[in-house]
């Protein structure tokens, strides 16, 4: 095993559900109300399918107040270190 030569990167990190609905409260029992959206973005959070969270949250964002639309924007966008990466290699 050799220390692996390649930087460690930055993945996008893809928001539990909990913060989700933490970040839109105030809309979430709307959210609740549309049959089989919650499951579908359950889905997306579990298996880290950013497209699909990001365009079922774009079917919701016309449910969502200003305030809530930057929180998930800000959610979006956070990056972590790839948890993936080895850094020894063989």
């Amino acid at each position: 095993m050799i220390p692996n030569p390649v930087p460690q990167t930055t993945v996008d990190k893809i928001p539990t559900i909990l913060e989700l609905f933490g970040a839109i409260a105030a809309q979430a029992i709307e959210i609740y109300k549309l049959p089989g959206l919650v499951a579908d973005i359950r889905t997306a959070t579990e298996t880290k399918n950013k497209p699909s969270l990001e365009a079922y949250l774009a079917i919701v964002s016309s449910l969502l107040s200003q305030q809530s639309s930057y929180a998930i924007a800000a959610l979006l966008a956070q990056t972590e270190l790839d948890p993936s990466y080895q850094s020894q290699i063989p």
